[in-house]
C-alpha cells in the first residue's frame, strides 16, 4: 500500500515521467515483489535508460522470473541500450537458476568481447552460473584466470566442489586459500561444511566446525549448525545431530 501511495503522489505532482523517479518506483515495486506494477512503470517511461532496464532485469531475477530476465536483456539490446556490469550479473544469475548454460556461454563471449571478463563481480557471477549448471571445469577455468582471488572467489570455488560432490577437493581448496594468506569468513565455512556433508566427510566437518571459533574467532551461526545437523544425519549419527540442534537452539 505504501508503494502505491508513493506512486500516486509521484503522478499527482507530475513526476511519474521522470526517469529518476521511474527507476526508483521500479526498484521499489521489485523489492516488494510487485513485478506487474514494476513493469507498468517501466512500460510508461518516456525514456528508458540502462538503469531502468537493469533495475527491471534485477527485479525479475530477484523474484524468480528468470526467463523474463533473459528476455529483458534481449529486448534491451534490440532497443540499442548497452547493458552494464550489473545487467550482466543479474542475467548470469538467471541463467544459473534455470540451467541455461548455452545462454550463459553466449553472454560469456559477449563479456570477453567487451573486455568485462576481468571485472571481479563478473568473474564471480560466471563462476556461480557454471557451478549451478554443473560445469565445474568451466568454473575452475574462470577461477584460475582471475588476477585477484579474494575470499569470495575462493569460497565460491569451495561451494562448487561441494555441489559436485568433490569433498576432498573442497578441503584442498580451503587449505590452499589459508596457505595463500586469505582468511576464511563465515561463508567460507558454510561452503566447506556443506561440501563435507554432501560426501559424508564427518571428521573433516567436525574439525572445520571447531576451527571456526578456536582459530578464526568466528561465532557459528544457525546456518553452520544446520550444516552440522545435515552432516551427522546423512551419516546416520542421529544422536549427534540432535545434540547439535540443542546446542544451536541454546546459542541463539
Amino acid at each position: 500500500m505504501k508503494a502505491q501511495y508513493l506512486h500516486a503522489k509521484a503522478i499527482e505532482v507530475g513526476l511519474d515521467g521522470s526517469v529518476f523517479v521511474g527507476n526508483s518506483l521500479i526498484d521499489m515495486y521489485s523489492t516488494c515483489g510487485s513485478l506487474k506494477e514494476a513493469c507498468f512503470v517501466f512500460e510508461n517511461l518516456p525514456n528508458r535508460n540502462v538503469v531502468a532496464w537493469t533495475t527491471l532485469i534485477g527485479g525479475y531475477a530477484q523474484n524468480g522470473w528468470y526467463q523474463e530476465a533473459l528476455s529483458c536483456l534481449e529486448k534491451m539490446s534490440l532497443e540499442g541500450v548497452v547493458p552494464n556490469v550489473i545487467s550482466f550479473v543479474s542475467v548470469l544469475d538467471a541463467c544459473g537458476n534455470i540451467g541455461a548454460i548455452e545462454k550463459g556461454r553466449k553472454i560469456h563471449i559477449q563479456l570477453v568481447e567487451r573486455g568485462l571478463e576481468e571485472d571481479p563481480s563478473i568473474d564471480i557471477s560466471l563462476m556461480s552460473m557454471y557451478i549451478e549448471c554443473e560445469s565445474l571445469v568451466e568454473a575452475l577455468d574462470i577461477f584460475q584466470k582471475m588476477k585477484i582471488r579474494d575470499v569470495v572467489a575462493w569460497s565460491e570455488m569451495i561451494r562448487g566442489y561441494g555441489m559436485n560432490h568433490e569433498g576432498d577437493m573442497a578441503i584442498q581448496c580451503f587449505e590452499e586459500m589459508v596457505k595463500r594468506g586469505i582468511k576464511p569468513d563465515a561463508i567460507s565455512f558454510t561452503c566447506l561444511l556443506n561440501a563435507c556433508s554432501h560426501v559424508g566427510l564427518v571428521e573433516a566437518g567436525k574439525i572445520a566446525f571447531n576451527a571456526m571459533s578456536a582459530f578464526y574467532f568466528i561465532t557459528p551461526t544457525m546456518e553452520h549448525y544446520t550444516c552440522m545437523v545435515d552432516l551427522f544425519a546423512r551419516a546416520g549419527h542421529f544422536d549427534k545431530a540432535f545434540n547439535v540442534i540443542e546446542k544451536g537452539a541454546c546459542s541463539h
